[in-house]
């Protein structure tokens, strides 16, 4: 039996009031925060999005930027960057967080994707691994068939 067979099978099995207590008890769980879509997220004028990724609560976005500077190469097209912002939501108002030049290695998207490949690579190696051995036990095998054909 699954824990969600389980589960269902306890609450059937509950009274009205612990039903109540149940219901209470949940409502109080806060729903999980989704990312901006980058729908939602305006593209500012002095702004040039190149890329973007969802991770969690925030939405990344590889901009380029004018600086606002009368005499800079910006003001003709040349945009600084790129560089990567966080957007996300607080209390319901969109802000927007700098991130840098450089996505960091230890942010956890990047942490995310890199403990996802590391399982990949071992299911992987694991596999290989089993082979192998079967490989070998198959030579094994191959050789004493010859030997007892001779």
């Amino acid at each position: 039996m699954t824990a969600l067979q389980k589960t269902l099978k306890m609450i059937s099995s509950m009274t009205e009031a612990e039903l109540s207590d149940l219901r209470l008890y949940l409502s109080q769980i806060p729903e999980p925060v989704s990312a901006p879509s980058s729908k939602e997220i305006p593209v500012r004028a002095s702004r040039e999005v190149l890329g973007t990724k969802s991770h969690g609560s925030k939405c990344y976005r590889l901009e380029k930027t004018k600086c606002g500077k009368k005499n800079c190469k910006c003001v003709g097209g040349d945009l600084h960057g790129p560089y990567w912002y966080a957007y996300y939501r607080d209390n319901g108002k969109l802000k927007c967080e700098y991130i840098g030049r450089r996505f960091p290695l230890f942010h956890p998207a990047v942490v995310d994707i890199a403990e996802k490949l590391q399982k990949k690579a071992k299911k992987k190696q694991d596999r290989i691994a089993k082979l192998l051995e079967i490989s070998g036990v198959l030579r094994l095998q191959s050789a004493e068939l010859r030997d007892r054909l001779r």
